[in-house]
């Protein structure tokens, strides 16, 4: 890839520990992308599987190319492998039981 095509495009990172919603947020993410740029709206689906190992997922908004990568919360142990080269960090926590957070500086 390269240099300028790495500039056009956001990498972003999506953690959380497992059930917490990663996989609906990049949903949302992907559906609310599709419909700014004019593709019709889809009913977004709340029957999630648990990620295992990670999902890609690409999308083209307005302002440039978007790569988000999910991260299953089984591969916690990992996570530190896959936290270089990224624009951006997402950390989901699920608002209903915050006790589940594991403590982000111990990754």
């Amino acid at each position: 890839m390269t240099k300028q095509s790495q500039e056009d495009r956001c990498d972003v990172l999506v953690l959380g520990v497992q059930g917490c919603g990663k996989s609906l947020l990049v949903r949302r993410v992907l559906n609310i992308a599709q419909n700014s740029s004019g593709s019709s709206s889809e009913k977004l689906d709340f029957d999630v599987v648990a990620t295992i190992g990670v999902e890609l997922q690409r999308m083209v908004h307005k302002r440039g190319k978007i790569l988000m990568r999910e991260v299953g919360g089984g591969m916690l142990p990992i996570w530190a492998q896959h936290m270089r080269d990224w624009r951006m960090l997402i950390y989901v926590i699920d608002a209903s039981d915050p006790s589940m957070a594991p403590n982000p500086w111990s990754v």
